[in-house]
């Protein structure tokens, strides 16, 4: 085994007024919104842990590699980075240690740990593993390897306005522990025991699952990474967006987590950012020509009055939580690729269904109409709407199903909501809506491009109300009591509003707080 080797790497060309211009650093103020940091200083450690011998551990491929890789892509956007290679525990505390007295209380400093090697999850806690461990059994763990929440609390109690923990810990466990949960994946339990708040916590790899190392020089998912950081979308959850989409085709599901209520740019963007954004009404999208859709997002006219649809990517993924018992248990489904509606139908859109067809208009309640989303709108409707539409445009459309529907607003990322854990940024609830709809597109949209998948108004679903994991599929012959609406509404707690969360409706009842949106099949 090498002997590990504490090398710091200290950035020649760019001095501290170079810091000040990235200016990538939003946080929040007392007012609850963001404002730019006017003193930002990046700072990061990078470790690459390959030589391993001994205990239960095999020496790895590429992590001094993709620590390489990320030193270069670090600086390249203004961090001050110190790298350890082959470390011991002792050098990576050591290291940890150093990294957390930079800070020195400076509330604008954004601190990066990056990590590539061996990881373990044991005891609820997520651990990174020197090169000099020993461990033989579960109970050897906690004396020998880092847990990341450490890392994460240190950096914390330091005062950094954002720590992002980023781990690529994808080679399998061989250790013969005798807790079933043993795994050398990113566990969710792994982050219970510390407050994430300020944090973004990025894994190459989902829960009990393994990752790839990959055939080339890098890992597939440090390769990703390091792309999607010089990339032009290089808002942190666009990058980590980015990575979920690389790695979903080579069948590797990556997790992350980010609880920092402020903005971070790993580049600035080449358009100016909005710090305090005004929620202004969209208006109704302009005319444009039908196109096929081939795998891509396309624009339909029905009746002068046009819509966007998203092509969203099928894959396997766990659909559920253990938030409640009709969300249980949590389990895999996979679904195909489909086109779903870039927006909630609106207004505009069932008034010109209603116009053709001579059908009574539903009421807005003096909220409006237009591109608000129509309401009031029963099961019953919503398939006829469906079916008028297929007719008129020649394509297949119809209500998404509810796995296709929790596919869509998860959105390809870890979020509670769709699209953030903040649900103020992406949802109109109770809490912000002041009881009414609001016109759709108004706020943030998820990783596929969609709006408003949390809140504003519950969405049909095609399928029967059932306990889980019961059939997905479009048809179903036995006849139930309700049909599936899902994501919350204006007048919902943000609890109601969860990606995963449930709920139910008989298919001829019209409510206050019930819309939805449309579906296509791949053409």
């Amino acid at each position: 085994m090498k002997k590990s080797l504490i090398l710091t790497g200290l950035l020649t060309l760019l001095n501290l007024s170079a810091y000040a211009q990235m200016r990538g650093l939003f946080v929040p103020n007392d007012n609850g919104q963001t404002e730019p940091a006017t003193n930002e200083k990046r700072i990061a450690l990078v470790i690459g842990n390959k030589s391993y011998s001994g205990g239960g551990w095999q020496p790895l491929r590429n992590p001094i590699n993709d620590a390489n890789l990320m030193i270069s892509t670090l600086r390249s956007v203004g961090f001050e980075v110190t790298y350890l290679t082959d470390a011991s525990r002792e050098q990576m505390l050591a290291a940890v240690n150093q990294l957390a007295e930079k800070i020195n209380g400076n509330k604008q400093v954004v601190a990066l740990v990056y990590y590539a090697g061996h990881g373990v999850e044991a005891d609820g806690k997520n651990w990174l593993v020197p090169v000099n461990d020993r461990s033989t059994c579960r109970d050897d763990i906690s004396a020998n390897c880092i847990a990341l929440d450490f890392v994460n609390q240190k950096l914390k109690n330091k005062g950094a306005a954002f720590n992002i923990l980023i781990s690529d810990a994808c080679r399998n466990n061989t250790l013969p522990f005798t807790c079933a949960s043993s795994g050398r994946d990113g566990s969710q339990n792994g982050f219970v025991q510390f407050k994430a708040q300020g944090s973004c916590i990025a894994f190459s790899t989902a829960p009990n699952a393994t990752a790839a190392d990959g055939t080339g020089s890098n890992s597939p998912y440090t390769a990703s990474l390091a792309k999607a950081i010089l990339g032009e979308d290089s808002r942190i959850e666009d990058v980590f967006s980015q990575v979920f989409r690389d790695l979903q085709r080579l069948g590797q599901e990556p997790w992350q987590h980010n609880a920092f209520t402020g903005k971070f740019f790993f580049k600035m963007p080449t358009t100016p950012v909005v710090v305090t954004p005004t929620p202004q009404p969209q208006p109704t999208p302009k005319y444009e020509p039908p196109v096929p859709p081939k795998n891509a997002d396309y624009t339909e006219s029905v009746s002068g009055v046009s819509f966007s649809m998203k092509y969203i990517t099928g894959n396997s993924f766990s659909m559920g939580s253990s938030e409640s018992d009709d969300e249980k248990p949590i389990h895999t489904v996979r679904v195909g690729n489909f086109f779903m509606s870039k927006y909630e139908v609106t207004f505009n859109e069932y008034d010109a269904f209603c116009d053709a067809t001579g059908r009574k208009k539903p009421k807005d309640e003096g909220w409006g109409r237009g591109i608000h989303p129509v309401i009031r709108v029963s099961w019953d409707d919503a398939d006829a709407y469906c079916v008028w539409l297929s007719k008129k445009s020649g394509k297949e459309y119809r209500l998404p199903t509810e796995a296709e529907w929790e596919y869509a607003a998860k959105g390809g990322q870890f979020y509670k909501y769709s699209g953030s854990d903040n649900i103020k940024e992406v949802g109109w609830t109770s809490k912000n809506s002041s009881d009414k709809t609001h016109d759709v597109g108004q706020l943030e949209p998820n990783g596929f491009g969609l709006y408003d998948m949390s809140g504003n108004v519950w969405e049909w679903c095609s399928d029967w109300y059932k306990e889980y994991p019961g059939s997905s599929g479009l048809t179903e012959r036995t006849v139930l009591s309700y049909r599936v609406i899902r994501g919350g509404s204006w007048y919902d707690t943000a609890d109601n509003c969860r990606t995963t969360y449930r709920y139910r409706d008989s298919p001829s009842f019209s409510r206050i707080a019930v819309g939805f949106r449309v579906c296509s099949s791949v053409q």
